[in-house]
């Protein structure tokens, strides 16, 4: 009856520790399956963060670039308004004197009676 009772109770303890080493290999398994889903997780919303940062960035950099387009088309528009108004008085100088020049050839035409002939060589 020991023998009996000592190999029941030894295979009690040997199946009470196998169990235990099944149990302990199957949390750890569960410890690190979570922790893998853990870290992908992590590096998964790092990545998004990175590509979110990234597209703020590049669209923050967009914007800055139209806004000096912008800028830019503003001051050759303002350049063309100042050119078009120099050419303006340009043309309207121009007619002034042309118009001054008529004058003074009017009044030179009615006091000579025309310009002064070239004698004419026989």
């Amino acid at each position: 009856m020991t023998i009996e009772l000592t190999a029941t109770f030894a295979g009690l303890l040997f199946g009470s520790i196998g169990t235990l080493l099944t149990v302990r290999n199957h949390v750890r398994q569960i410890n690190k399956d979570w922790r893998e889903k853990w870290e992908m997780e992590i590096n998964r919303q790092s990545q998004a963060k990175v590509k979110e940062y990234a597209a703020q960035r590049d669209f923050e950099h967009l914007q800055r670039n139209q806004e000096q387009i912008k800028e830019s088309i503003k001051l050759l528009q303002d350049d063309r308004e100042h050119q078009n108004r120099s050419l303006v008085e340009l043309e309207t100088m121009v007619k002034a004197l042309y118009h001054q020049t008529n004058a003074i050839a009017a009044k030179i035409d009615a006091s000579t009676g025309g310009w002064p002939r070239q004698p004419q060589r026989d």
